[in-house]
């Protein structure tokens, strides 16, 4: 059942994921992230999905997926699981990908934020600065190039917020062989949501392919009266989620030598650990030249408060990362960094802290 407004069709921009066609492509690894937030700080606890996020975890594993599995995650952690899963990918070229994320969301300037468990929601910016923009989730699968993909989003509107508009996802640049299941409803007291519920029995299905998931789980949830697809969108093409993967390649051993012909190594002294160098001190972002502005929007990508290109120019995505950064460490967020936080931010770890 879809949206008032909002007809099924136009989710085919609406992203997230689900097959990054290429039939050609080499296969790889399996890999997954789950994320289900539950445990609220300030809105009312949703259990369901804890429950669901378990559930697709189960399924996944079943098929031999690499599960990063998050639960309860502040929004620099889920930043940071965000970016982890990019690099996972990045080292595995044609990987098969699924993405499920359940909690709150809500919208802010026509745009979906994703909520973690430390939203402190008092006005309409703090969804901005406390959240994490939807798209981050199709900017990472498309970043990613998986062979083939799934993103399934389990959205609840913010208490006392209309459902989050995902007007801006359909408008979003990606291949035609990505697709998408988003469902925003209020899910049940005990047990998962009927999204994750779904999805967990869909993936159980032998042999299912990209095109069968999306299907079956939007046909699931027609009936549901709690419960409405926001998008969906079936790729063009249909693989098998659980991609058959080449054998390991044996590395060739080098012969053994023989301890009488092997040549005695000198004894070396313990090497002492390198003495981290200062950073470079760092001008206000007025007056940063292009490379400077460009690390910056890498530190933000690094700790997840950021997900859009690193092309020095410090448009409203970097600014709203840059209020997300400047919201963690306690200062005004203006949007607009200073140097002594530019040096903080570029030494941060990648967890935020």
């Amino acid at each position: 059942m879809a949206l008032p407004g909002f007809p099924i069709a136009t989710a085919a921009g609406l992203a997230a994921l689900l097959l990054a066609g290429a039939a050609t492509a080499a296969p790889g690894p399996r890999l997954a992230l789950v994320i289900g937030n539950g445990d609220y700080a300030e809105l009312p606890a949703l259990p369901a999905c804890t429950a669901s996020a378990g559930k697709v975890a189960e399924a996944l594993k079943a098929l031999e997926f690499e599960v990063m599995d998050r639960r309860d995650v502040t929004s620099g952690a889920m930043g940071a699981a965000l970016t982890a899963f990019g690099r996972r990918m990045d080292d595995a070229p044609g990987a098969s990908a699924v993405v499920y994320v359940c909690g709150y969301a809500a919208g802010m300037g026509e745009r979906p934020f994703l909520l973690p468990v430390s939203a402190n929601i008092r006005r309409p910016t703090d969804i901005m600065t406390q959240g994490i923009l939807a798209k981050a989730a199709v900017d990472l699968l498309v970043r990613g190039e998986p062979s083939r993909a799934l993103l399934a989003l389990d959205l609840v509107p913010m208490t006392g917020s209309g459902e989050p508009p995902m007007d801006s996802l359909a408008k979003a640049g990606v291949p035609d062989g990505l697709g998408l299941i988003a469902a925003v409803g209020q899910p049940p007291e005990q047990g998962p949501t009927s999204l994750g519920a779904a999805l967990a029995a869909v993936l159980g299905e032998p042999g299912i392919e990209t095109g069968s998931v999306v299907r079956d789980v939007r046909r699931r949830l027609e009936s549901e009266q709690s419960t409405q697809v926001a998008a969906a969108r079936v790729p063009r093409e249909s693989l098998p989620v659980a991609i058959e993967e080449a054998p390991p390649r044996a590395e060739p051993q080098a012969a053994p030598v023989s301890p009488v012909e092997a040549p005695p190594q000198p004894r070396e002294s313990p090497a002492r650990p390198p003495v981290a160098a200062a950073p470079p001190p760092l001008p206000d972002g007025p007056d940063m030249n292009d490379g400077q502005r460009r690390l910056v929007q890498e530190a933000l990508k690094r700790v997840g408060y950021y997900a859009g290109a690193v092309d020095g120019i410090f448009g409203p995505e970097t600014r709203a990362g840059i209020r997300r950064f400047q919201y963690e460490i306690g200062a005004e967020m203006t949007g607009s960094i200073t140097g002594e936080q530019a040096a903080k931010l570029v030494t941060m770890p990648s967890d935020g802290r």
